[in-house]
């Protein structure tokens, strides 16, 4: 058909609605696409992309070389969950030292453990307790510990995927002698100068290096210039397990003595055994001699506290003094401005020169705006107040999540990335009509 113009009509339609056509393919093409990509995006969200998953054991064997009868001793493993999700645990114990073994999580060592739960991407130490009977023939032992899918009471459930279907197993080998040795290495002993009033402090690290429980009792026996003793004290010291170091002290009271040069004579017995002896020239001044400075370095929180659980602000505190002093914190704690109570850490002795971090621990019953403000006592003095403050989030174990994230947080971005597509679209589509039109 041909109109006034003499322009081909019927061509004309057909070429709009070829136009059409592809405006309505293109519009669901792109419609197609934005639907992928939001199916894509929140697919990604849901289900990160694996990573490499594995769970194993820390070391393959556990041995004790040269073990007394009657005697205990301390072993620890680990195990390790590189999985995106918490594992349980069954423990067992079998083989013929099964009896003398018993597993602790290190988290409590005062409650035998037979089940235990490994957070995902963490690992557990198992704390192995083996008491040797006083029985026990001289030959060696072997204990099989096993880990595998926990032991369910009824109607109990675990977290999908948390039951491991694959066990774990280390051996526990043990040697038995008849032989006690009471023996430790005695190193990094510290014995300062001191002034009238101060103690004089003495400060070493002792190795057990024998095959039995060690007590040791350290002494500090005085000496003015004729040699004669005019002062000691002995302090018995906590236990300590085989093959592990602890760090001894005693002191002696100054507070009679006259200024002048002195010999410090420092021991260390086991059992009525001189393991170390050793005399250290010192010098006792007169009092107010040795500069007292300390700093409040900072006031930080450690942990993130929810309502009903406890904050724990660490008090970073630096001895610029001469002497070692004794420091504590205490502070104050307002909550929404409001004070609501005190808060303090236990005592330290912080020796001359080096800093510590005292420990405060501060109850969190509700949500709010808190702040602890404090400062260091020692020797008298106090350093300058310092303050944290933090708040208390909503207690957000109830809210639902994606991906570790509320799920508002993840509608919010697919609705963004629709908004996107949607101009996507209707830009397109503006064109398509351009072109017809020209």
């Amino acid at each position: 058909m041909v109109g006034k113009n003499g322009q081909d009509r019927s061509g004309a339609g057909a070429t709009l609605r070829a136009g059409a056509l592809r405006a309505g393919a293109s519009l669901w093409l792109l419609a197609g696409l934005a639907l992928l990509f939001a199916s894509l995006t929140t697919a990604l969200l849901l289900n990160p992309p694996a990573r490499a998953q594995s769970i194993g054991i820390s070391p393959g064997v556990v041995e004790v070389t040269d073990a007394l009868r009657g005697s205990e001793y301390t072993r620890t493993f680990t195990v390790l969950n590189q999985r995106t999700s918490p594992l349980v645990f069954q423990m067992s114990v079998s083989g013929e030292a099964a009896g003398w073994v018993t597993l602790y999580d290190s988290a409590d060592r005062t409650t035998p453990a037979d089940r235990i739960d490994v957070p995902a991407e963490t690992n557990k130490d198992i704390v192995v307790q083996i008491v040797i009977p006083d029985d026990a023939p001289n030959q060696r032992f072997i204990a099989e510990i096993t880990l595998g899918a926990p032991e369910l009471e009824p109607g109990e459930t675990v977290e999908a995927g948390a039951a491991v279907t694959t066990g774990l197993a280390l051996d526990v080998v043990v040697d038995v002698t008849g032989t006690e040795r009471l023996e430790g290495d005695i190193v990094d002993v510290v014995v300062r100068d001191t002034e009238v009033g101060l103690p004089l402090r003495a400060k070493m690290d002792f190795i057990n290096t024998g095959n039995v429980l060690a007590e040791p009792v350290v002494g500090i026996a005085l000496s003015g210039a004729s040699g004669q003793v005019v002062g000691e004290t002995t302090v018995v010291q906590e236990i300590v397990p085989l093959e592990e170091r602890a760090t001894l002290k005693a002191e002696l009271d100054t507070s009679t003595r006259q200024p002048g040069p002195y010999t410090a004579l420092v021991t260390v017995e086991l059992r009525d055994q001189e393991v170390y002896s050793q005399p250290f020239e010192i010098e006792i001044f007169p009092e107010g001699t040795f500069a007292r400075e300390g700093e409040l370095v900072s006031l930080t929180l450690a942990n993130a506290p929810y309502p009903g659980a406890i904050a724990n602000v660490v008090a970073e505190f630096q001895n610029s003094g001469e002497v070692d002093m004794a420091a504590t914190f205490e502070g104050d704690v307002f909550m929404d401005g409001d004070l609501i109570g005190t808060a303090a850490s236990d005592e330290i002795v912080v020796e001359a020169g080096s800093g510590t971090q005292l420990q405060v621990f501060v109850d969190v019953l509700e949500r709010g705006k808190y702040r602890v403000q404090g400062h260091i006592n020692y020797e008298g003095k106090s350093t300058d107040d310092r303050e944290v403050s933090f708040k208390v989030p909503p207690d957000l174990s109830e809210e639902a999540t994606l991906f570790g994230r509320p799920w508002w947080q993840v509608l919010i971005a697919i609705l963004a990335v629709a908004a996107i597509l949607l101009v996507v679209i209707q830009s397109q589509f503006r064109r398509t009509k351009v072109d017809e039109s020209g």
